[in-house]
């Protein structure tokens, strides 16, 4: 998953990643590949070495931003992940016991997991949720990562390593770098109008669930 080159289209990545597939299985290669890590830093999903500006930012600011509020609704809107255009919402293992039934009456996703159970997506290590959970320990911090589907696991795949290593091995501005980046987007945010349309439409809708719900 890391070459040490530019990338380049005519690499044969989907026979070697069903190679890999078919000897170590589907499932162990989604749940590795995108858990996150923080020992190879020219690898892909590394974690970093310090505290990154987002969590910088969250320290100084979360607090001001919440003020008072003793309940938060706290959705981490992702894409590449799942069926076309469909939400997926994510949720840790943790609020299965609480959480999990007001989830579940709150949003109409089509899909709800829980990550860590048998055919879940897969349990990442560097989670901003249950950070900004501790964080804000004495409120009732309700947080779930939701992701709408974009194309199967193999071409995003195939994008998030050719995009890494285009950063670590390309010159910015070559047409390979440029492939790679436009790769990237399109496997995140494609270019089909419905499918925009439907995404922005999903994400309001969850918004205002959310809005209803936190009552409740």
């Amino acid at each position: 998953m890391n070459p040490r080159q530019p990338p380049t289209p005519r690499d044969p990545y989907t026979l070697k990643l069903l190679g890999y597939a078919l000897r170590y299985g589907v499932s162990s290669l989604k749940k590795t590949l995108p858990v996150g890590q923080y020992d190879f830093p020219q690898g892909i999903f590394f974690g970093g070495q310090a505290p990154g500006q987002t969590q910088q930012i969250l320290v100084a600011q979360l607090p001001i931003w919440l003020g008072q509020s003793q309940r938060i609704i706290h959705l981490d809107l992702h894409t590449g992940l799942g069926r076309w255009a469909t939400p997926t919402f994510l949720v840790k293992p943790q609020a299965y016991q609480n959480d999990l039934p007001w989830f579940q009456q709150t949003f109409t996703a089509a899909e709800l997991q829980i990550l860590g159970q048998q055919g879940a997506a897969y349990v990442c290590q560097g989670d901003i949720g249950p950070w900004c959970q501790a964080l804000m320990a004495d409120r009732d911090y309700r947080f779930a990562t939701v992701e709408f589907g974009t194309y199967p696991m193999l071409p995003v795949l195939k994008a998030i390593r050719a995009e890494n290593q285009a950063h670590g091995w390309d010159e910015p501005g070559s047409p390979t770098y440029t492939w790679a980046k436009s790769l990237l987007l399109e496997a995140n945010a494609p270019a089909n109008t419905e499918w925009r349309q439907a995404v922005v439409a999903a994400g309001v809708a969850i918004i205002h669930q959310a809005l209803t719900g936190i009552d409740g």
